[in-house]
């Protein structure tokens, strides 16, 4: 939640008079200075976006398949070290 709140700071509503005699009016989104910028373009939209959804997820996935890994390796251990035959 907290990923998403520069989303909010990236575009604004512009009012425009869509013909010449007034009466349409119109509403664009537009950029805002800060969704131009560098931050937002490089650092937000590319590094952070990839280390959220890929980087992140990845990590996790890792640490519990290793933490898995070495319980069964220890229940292994255990149950040759007790000698005990079912």
């Amino acid at each position: 939640m907290i990923y998403n709140i520069p989303t909010y700071f990236e575009v604004h509503v512009v009012r425009e008079i869509a013909n010449d005699n007034l009466t349409t009016i119109a509403y664009r989104l537009d950029s805002t200075e800060f969704g131009r910028g560098y931050f937002y373009q490089v650092i937000y939209l590319e590094w952070a976006f990839a280390i959220f959804s890929y980087g992140i997820p990845i990590w996790i996935l890792v640490v519990f398949n290793m933490a898995i890994y070495f319980m069964v390796s220890l229940f292994q251990y255990n149950k040759l070290s007790t000698n005990v035959t079912f």
